[in-house]
């Protein structure tokens, strides 16, 4: 699963989901994931020299701390609701 770390959203956004609407966002906490994670370089993209986390295996239900619903516009800039969830 590729993840991304808080200060790369700005740039997922603008590359992947500029203009695009239905999005979210799920706020994961690295420590409780039971799954491994592992900072690689980006597939499909300019490798910048910036690494990115994936999962490698299932996302554990509690490990997401939050849910956001993202509102993108046109030009790529973003802001994130918070949307209440139970597991």
């Amino acid at each position: 699963m590729h993840l991304a770390y808080d200060h790369q959203l700005p740039f997922i956004i603008n590359h992947f989901f500029k203009g695009a609407s239905g999005i979210h966002l799920l706020e994961i906490a690295p420590s409780l994931l039971h799954a491994e994670v592992v900072d690689e370089a980006p597939a499909g993209i300019e490798d910048d020299g910036e690494l990115y986390p994936h999962l490698y295996g299932a996302l554990n239900a509690s490990a997401v701390q939050r849910l956001y619903a993202l509102s993108i516009d046109g030009e790529g800039g973003f802001t994130k609701t918070e949307v209440p969830f139970h597991l």
